[in-house]
C-alpha cells in the first residue's frame, strides 16, 4: 500500500463506528482495503480506545460527506485528507488518526 494512502482507509472505517464493538468493524474494513490483520486490528483498537463516540461519528460524517461530494477517497493524498480532518475543528481527532496509522504500520 502506498504511503500516501494509509489515512484514507483509516477514515473510511470510521463510517462503521455507530454500532457495538467498533474496533472489530474497523479492523474488518481495513482488511477489506488491503491491510494485514495485525495492522488492521491494531488500528481498530487504537481508534476505539482513543476516540469518543462523537469523534468516531465526526470522522464517519466527514468521510460520508467527501464521498457524497464525488471525491474518490482512494485518490486523495494524506495532506488533502488531513486538511479535511483538521477542518472538523478537533485537533485530537487528527492526532489520534495519524498516530494510530503510523504506530500500527510501524509496530504492527
Amino acid at each position: 500500500m502506498k504511503h500516501r494512502n494509509w489515512i484514507l482507509p483509516l477514515a473510511l472505517v470510521a463510517v462503521i463506528a455507530a454500532c457495538a464493538r467498533p474496533e472489530h468493524r474497523i479492523a474488518q474494513r481495513l482488511m477489506d482495503y488491503g491491510f494485514d490483520r495485525s495492522t488492521a486490528t491494531c488500528v481498530g483498537d487504537e481508534l476505539e480506545d482513543r476516540l469518543s463516540n462523537r469523534q468516531l461519528k465526526t470522522l464517519a460524517d466527514l468521510v460520508t460527506g467527501l464521498s457524497r461530494d464525488g471525491r474518490d477517497l482512494r485518490k486523495m493524498t494524506v495532506r488533502e485528507l488531513a486538511e479535511h480532518v483538521r477542518r472538523s475543528g478537533d485537533p485530537e481527532l487528527l492526532g489520534v488518526l495519524t498516530r494510530a496509522g503510523i504506530g500500527c504500520a510501524v509496530l504492527g
